[in-house]
């Protein structure tokens, strides 16, 4: 829970800026208010599954599996990417990253 609160008030920012430059002023208050009732159902969901599933070991199979998954989507991902830059990087990029003496 302590992972969502944290992730709201990174995004409330955001969320609030978004909203005042394109809604009616009128209407500011209301949809402000609409805007944080997906956190609100989305925290009561996980926080029934967090007291279901925390005890159990299909709990911990699912988060590692999904974890697992992500990782190696990631992964992948900087692999074959061109603007991941991660091993793929063209011959003249690399020579200008290149630090030391010139030859």
């Amino acid at each position: 829970m302590t992972i969502l609160s944290l992730a709201e008030i990174c995004i409330a920012p955001l969320v609030f800026s978004t909203i005042t430059k394109y809604a009616d002023p009128r209407y500011l208050a209301i949809i402000i208010s609409l805007a944080f009732i997906p956190g609100l159902i989305f925290r009561a969901i996980t926080s029934q599954l967090y007291s279901t599933y925390y005890d159990s070991t299909i709990g911990q199979y699912v988060g590692y599996g999904l974890l697992a998954i992500l990782l190696m989507g990631v992964t992948i991902y900087f692999f074959t990417s061109k603007d991941g830059k991660f091993l793929a990087q063209s011959q003249g990029e690399a020579e200008v990253n290149k630090i030391g003496p010139e030859s």
